[in-house]
C-alpha cells in the first residue's frame, strides 16, 4: 500500500470518528429543541445558511463544506460537508435532520454542545 492510500485511509477514519462524535451531540441537543423558539436554535447555531418554505412550513438550513486539498483522491480534492435542517410552523421547532460525511459536523454539533452535556 503506498503512502497516499494510508494518508487517504487516516483522513477517512479521523473523520468518520468524529462524525461519530457530532451526530452522537446532534441526538442529545435536539431534541431539547423541538417545540422551542427557532430563534433558540439560532442563538446556538449561528445564521441559517439558507430558509425554505415548503407546504407552510419554513425550513432553516445550515450546511458546511471543507475541502482536503493536501489529500486527492483522482486528482481532486476531498471535499466533505455536513447539513442540519430545522422544521418550524409558526416560527416553533417541529423537526430536524442532519447529514454529513465526517467530522465537518463537529463545527455545527460543538455548537450545541451546552444542550447535549
Amino acid at each position: 500500500m503506498n503512502r497516499q492510500k494510508i494518508i487517504i485511509l487516516y483522513v477517512i477514519a479521523i473523520t468518520l470518528f468524529g462524525c461519530a462524535t457530532s451526530f452522537s451531540t446532534f441526538d442529545k441537543a435536539f431534541p431539547k429543541l423541538i417545540d422551542k423558539n427557532i430563534s433558540e436554535a439560532v442563538t446556538y447555531l449561528g445564521m441559517p445558511s439558507k430558509e425554505s418554505n415548503i407546504l407552510g412550513k419554513k425550513i432553516y438550513i445550515w450546511t458546511t463544506r471543507e475541502s482536503y486539498v493536501g489529500f486527492k483522491v483522482d486528482a481532486h480534492p476531498v471535499e466533505l460537508d455536513c447539513t442540519l435542517r430545522i422544521i418550524t410552523v409558526n416560527n416553533k421547532i417541529e423537526s430536524y435532520d442532519y447529514d454529513g460525511a465526517n467530522g465537518t459536523c463537529f463545527r455545527f454539533s460543538n455548537k450545541l454542545k451546552p444542550l447535549a452535556p
